[in-house]
């Protein structure tokens, strides 16, 4: 029954709230309407009014002023017309009226100040001219048609005058309307005034109904929004974790996971028992950590490695905690947190090879001075054999294979000392034959004795480059060096496949010519379903170890930075095509 009641109550505030509401729109409506209709239209009536009253007294006045005549001139004010023009602008309360010749010139001005002056306005000539009536509301304090400061609102009004459909002059009329304003101001403040006042007594008993329509359900609604809020925090704070969470029961079965666990795992693990999930058998793990927490009741930590559905791998470190407990305190599930640390190892493991590279950089460097003295000293001293007149023809040919054997050891140095250099150069013109056989002197020997065939194609006239020559450099070993990978992979011993090409052409792109340079090796080649993922940083398909991750990576940004393309083309077990489009330098163009 008092639920009946309440039901019945609701209902009827319901009612007149809504009532209330269509009254509330009703008044609004008919204050917008007040103010955007009717005041514009009261206003427009008084404009036409009082250009009514003004064509009236002017077409009085022309029969005085024109008579028989066919032009207004100074002889048309006699006295007549003057007491005439007095007697108008008393009766009609006029601020003042103005008679203008044909040509604009003003023959009469109740300010005589004004008699002489010549109108040149385009007004005049373009619409007063052709005989048409013209109007303009000049508010207070502002300057009418002709620059004269009104001290009133005045509707200024130019009258023609026409004899025979012609222009003969015409009159100027300033009407004082500041009074019919002002009462047509007050009328739309008072009507205004009382639809405001009733809509602010419709809106206050709005208030009062709609504050009493809440507090008959606003415990209740509270309570459900707390819960909502509350739900939808804690699904938040969860869903947002960039880590892997699951929760566990005893027997290992995973009873709740949030988004990240579907998208790494590659399926909804809900329902499934832990080593399911993560693909780890048909059987509980014999070193099960997460066992220990049900067990012992403490948070553990360890490293776990997951293979993704894709293939890749992922450095796990795994937190299990305690959730919730029984009334003996005995742990009743556990939430586990997977967090991903593979690129922070890759990046540690990184580091330390930085730290090797640049230890043996130093080492090369050092080295490579010690090797300088002593090979200049062979050198020399087999030019000076070669120099003796008494050297025999075996004598000479020995001391030309020292020099070659020298200067070949020379430049070996030359290019450990080059690549073992800081970085931070200034790009600098220079042919890209040079790089490239800076390249091929550290690593042709290696190339030969793995029974990879060189091949080199690149033209003499070949424009040059402005680079930065040990970035490019660095690009050109890490494309040799995976074309070297890929063919020991499919070919273990000596093969007439077991070529590496080099090619270098000019090309014509978006307007600019780049130097292009063609890498290719028919070695293992590049799945399709990775190819574009080849230059992601940390991205490789080399077994562990073996590879960073990081060399595409970084040879994508360099040709980058400077203005140039590196492309990719592979069959996987057929070839790789390795493309590297470099601009010309604009000096080759005379820029």
């Amino acid at each position: 029954m008092e639920k009946s009641m309440n039901e019945n109550n609701i209902f009827k505030i319901k009612l007149l709230r809504n009532i209330l509401i269509v009254s509330l729109s009703i008044v609004t409506l008919l204050s917008l309407y007040n103010v955007f209709f009717i005041y514009p239209s009261f206003t427009e009536l008084l404009i036409h009014s009082t250009k009514d009253d003004a064509v009236r007294a002017t077409r009085h006045l022309a029969s005085t002023l024109i008579a028989d005549r066919t032009e207004l001139t100074k002889d048309s004010f006699n006295p007549d017309s003057m007491t005439e023009i007095k007697n108008i602008k008393n009766n009609f309360e006029l601020m003042k009226l103005k008679v203008f010749s044909r040509s604009g010139i003003t023959l009469f001005s109740t300010d005589p100040k004004d008699i002489g002056n010549i109108n040149q306005e385009r007004y005049f000539q373009e619409i007063v001219a052709k005989g048409k009536v013209h109007t303009e509301v000049v508010p207070k304090d502002s300057e009418s048609l002709e620059g004269w400061k009104v001290t009133a609102d005045v509707l200024e009004t130019y009258v023609p005058l026409m004899r025979n459909d012609i222009f003969v002059g015409a009159f100027e009329i300033y009407y004082d309307i500041t009074a019919r304003k002002n009462q047509l101001d007050n009328l739309l403040t008072h009507s205004t005034t009382i639809l405001l006042a009733l809509a602010i007594c419709l809106l206050v008993a709005f208030i009062v109904i709609f504050f009493k329509e809440s507090k008959t359900t606003a415990e209740q609604k509270r309570a459900e929004e707390a819960l909502r809020e509350s739900e939808e925090k804690l699904a938040g704070i969860l869903n947002s974790i960039p880590d892997l969470i699951i929760v566990l029961d005893k027997d290992m079965n995973i009873s709740w996971s949030n988004p990240i666990a579907r998208e790494w795992l590659g399926l909804n693990p809900v329902g499934k028992k832990c080593f399911e999930a993560f693909d780890a058998g048909n059987q509980q793990c014999a070193a099960c950590d997460v066992q220990k927490c049900f067990e012992k009741g403490l948070n553990d930590e360890h490293e776990l490695e997951l293979t993704k559905p894709d293939g890749s791998r992922m450095n796990l470190w795994c937190t299990a905690s305690v959730a919730t407990r029984s009334e003996g305190g005995i742990p009743k599930s556990v939430i586990v947190v997977y967090r991903d640390i593979t690129e922070k190892k890759l990046l540690q493991a990184e580091t330390a090879r930085a730290g090797q590279l640049a230890s043996i950089g130093e080492l090369a460097a050092g080295v490579a001075h010690e090797i300088n003295n002593p090979i200049n000293g062979i050198v020399n001293c087999a030019q000076m054999l070669i120099d003796e007149d008494s050297a025999t023809s075996e004598q000479t040919e020995i001391s030309k294979r020292i020099m070659k054997a020298g200067n070949r050891i020379a430049m070996i140095v030359r290019n450990l000392l080059s690549f073992a250099r800081n970085n931070e150069e200034e790009p600098n013109l220079v042919p890209i034959q040079s790089i490239l056989t800076d390249s091929l002197g550290l690593t042709e020997v290696q190339i030969r004795k793995d029974g990879i065939d060189l091949k080199v194609d690149i033209p003499q006239s070949i424009p040059m480059i402005k680079v930065r020559g040990h970035q490019i450099q660095q690009v050109f070993l890490n494309i040799i060096s995976n074309a070297r990978y890929a063919l020991n992979q499919k070919f273990s011993q000596t093969h007439e496949r077991k070529v590496i090409e080099i090619k270098g052409d000019t090309v014509d792109a978006n307007g600019k010519q780049y130097v292009r340079v063609i890498f290719f090796d028919q070695g293992t080649g590049i799945s399709g379903n990775i190819l574009g993922k080849i230059c992601d940083p940390f991205f490789s398909n080399k077994p562990l170890g073996e590879g960073t991750g990081l060399g595409l990576s970084i040879s994508q940004a360099i040709i980058k930075d400077h203005g140039g393309n590196l492309y990719f083309d592979s069959v996987e077990g057929e070839y790789t095509r390795v493309i590297v489009d470099l601009p010309v330098a604009a000096e080759e163009y005379g820029e």
